[in-house]
């Protein structure tokens, strides 16, 4: 492996050996795969967030209801 911690190493082995991947390449391609995926959604959050600080966005009837009983 290449530049990885120890303990890095070790969770790459396990979950290798667990027999959900077939090799540490697999580990690694899922690994990024989840990064760009939340990458995605936070990007996704930025842009409602920023809607909604415009007065652009539409508040769904149960997040007008949580914010209700937040308060």
């Amino acid at each position: 492996m290449h530049n990885f911690s120890i303990e890095q190493q070790e969770l790459i082995r396990f979950l290798q050996e667990s027999g959900d991947y077939q090799s540490e390449s697999e580990v690694i391609d899922e690994a990024l795969e989840l990064l760009r995926q939340r990458e995605e959604l936070r990007r996704q959050l930025d842009v409602a967030t920023n809607e909604l600080d415009l007065g652009q966005g539409v508040l769904s009837e149960g997040t007008i209801q949580q914010l209700q009983a937040e308060q």
